[in-house]
């Protein structure tokens, strides 16, 4: 019978805590009702180009990667990332995004045309380089077995700069033209 008592004692005991009863004066919020976390950011997303793929220069395959964003309110976010140590052993940049501009259709002398954007990022990865700006382009052209071309990626400006200029896509494309290469596996995607 000592035993029955014990249990049953222990039975309500953890039936309490189970309903929830205790001596915090807090309720348990369901997620619903927590209040929500402020937002970082900066409004919609009114342009961005996004994707990767591989790249042939030289007859060697470079790897890059794109995820460029702006905002309604002009601010911009993302990364860039490319690797061409098959090219150049110390060819990897990394950077974060700092600044895009979009085409609806822009036209280079070579005939590639289509939405294009320039990319500028802050090299934070290649010494000696960390610090400094660069601007690469995409040209998209459509996914799949819509697009009417494949998409282009244009060289990256060089050397890197001091700060963040105004720069054309074809004088980008002008300063290495061998380096205006389609993108041969992957996809860029300009929204």
């Amino acid at each position: 019978m000592k035993g029955l008592c014990v249990f049953l004692v222990l039975a309500v005991a953890v039936g309490f805590g189970l309903l929830g009863c205790s001596d915090a004066n807090d309720p348990i919020v369901a997620p619903a009702d927590q209040p929500q976390a402020i937002s970082l950011a900066k409004g919609p997303v009114v342009h961005s180009v996004t994707g990767n793929g591989n790249i042939w220069l030289d007859g060697k395959m470079g790897v890059l990667t794109v995820n460029a964003r702006l905002y309604e309110d002009g601010t911009v976010g993302g990364q860039l990332n490319m690797i061409f140590t098959a090219y150049n052993p110390k060819a990897k940049y990394h950077g974060d995004v700092v600044a895009v501009t979009f085409y609806e259709n822009y036209t280079f002398t070579n005939g590639v045309s289509g939405p294009t954007a320039v990319v500028w990022w802050r090299e934070s990865f290649s010494e000696p380089y960390v610090g400094k700006y660069l601007a690469i382009f995409f040209v998209d052209n459509g996914q799949g077995s819509q697009a009417a071309a494949s998409d282009w990626v244009g060289p990256n400006t060089w050397p890197p700069a001091d700060a963040v200029s105004s720069i054309t896509p074809q004088e980008i494309a002008d300063q290495a033209p061998a380096f205006f290469v389609p993108l041969d596996v992957g996809n860029v995607t300009i929204h």
